[in-house]
């Protein structure tokens, strides 16, 4: 069964899903996958914090981490290894949520739909992170369907592949991200993780949520961005997901310092 086979399928009960990820959609296919039978094999890499490796052990997921930081078009990258385990295991589902057009299809039918509804179509820009794309381009369509006035900011950091390929096309390694549709986007604000950091760490202290690195990128450049606006707007922020998935890390003094960050001066900010 091809790649592209596996991802137009359906799988039953007792059969494998394989998914690469980087936590959060590997969290989901776990839960899921124990709700309805499946054996579930989660790839991400040893960037992923350990709470979301051990949230897919407790759902009864198997885990195979690979090496982070290495190429796109690398064997061990994590995504390439869904890839060889479909093309080599006939009986695996590959969720390939990375090409598959179902990704944007599915916030194209209930998240945009739901911002509409609840700005009651007052919604003036949208704020999403891009990662596999699926979200920021399955609202964006729908909502500049409703209106093509509307802004779609799509917050990118510093080392990704997609602002040089947004601003300049300029393409940085082949890598394959079909559910990302960049025509839709009309911003992309850079940001650093220390900004995006300090973010999480504000709203958790300020808001009582914990929200996770990307959430706190969104944010920040929604925050940028309600400084320099003239007049009345309705800025949405996707919050995508949740602090307790970096206990360990952002919300660590000890490891935020060890990468450099000044914990002291983020938290005496939050304060104010």
């Amino acid at each position: 069964m091809s790649r592209s086979e596996s991802a137009g399928s359906r799988a039953s009960r007792g059969q494998t899903i394989v998914a690469s990820s980087s936590g959060n959609t590997a969290t989901s296919l776990a839960m899921f996958s124990a709700l309805r039978g499946y054996r579930c094999i989660a790839i991400t890499n040893r960037g992923t914090s350990k709470e979301k490796v051990q949230q897919l052990y407790a759902y009864g997921a198997e885990v195979v981490v690979t090496a982070s930081g290495v190429p796109t078009d690398s064997p061990v990258h994590y995504q390439n290894v869904e890839k060889q385990l479909v093309e080599e295991n006939p009986g695996y589902f590959g969720l390939n949520q990375y090409d598959s057009p179902l990704n944007p299809e599915a916030y194209y039918a209930t998240l945009g739909p739901e911002l509409w509804a609840q700005t009651n179509g007052k919604i003036t820009h949208l704020v999403a992170a891009g990662s596999t794309g699926g979200t920021v381009s399955g609202t964006a369509r729908f909502l500049k369907k409703k209106n093509q006035a509307i802004q779609v900011i799509m917050p990118d950091p510093h080392g990704s592949i997609f602002y040089d390929w947004w601003a300049h096309r300029k393409l940085v390694k082949p890598t394959s991200f079909e559910a990302l549709d960049l025509s839709l986007i009309d911003v992309m604000p850079r940001f650093s993780d220390e900004q995006a950091f300090a973010t999480c760490r504000t709203i958790a202290r300020r808001m009582g949520m914990m929200v996770g690195g990307s959430a706190g990128g969104n944010v920040h450049a929604a925050l940028t961005l309600a400084r320099k606006l003239k007049g009345p707007a309705t800025v949405v922020a996707i919050l995508c997901d949740s602090g307790t998935k970096y206990l360990s890390k952002i919300f660590n003094d000890e490891w935020m310092a060890s990468k450099g960050y000044d914990v002291a001066a983020m938290d005496a900010s939050a304060a104010n």
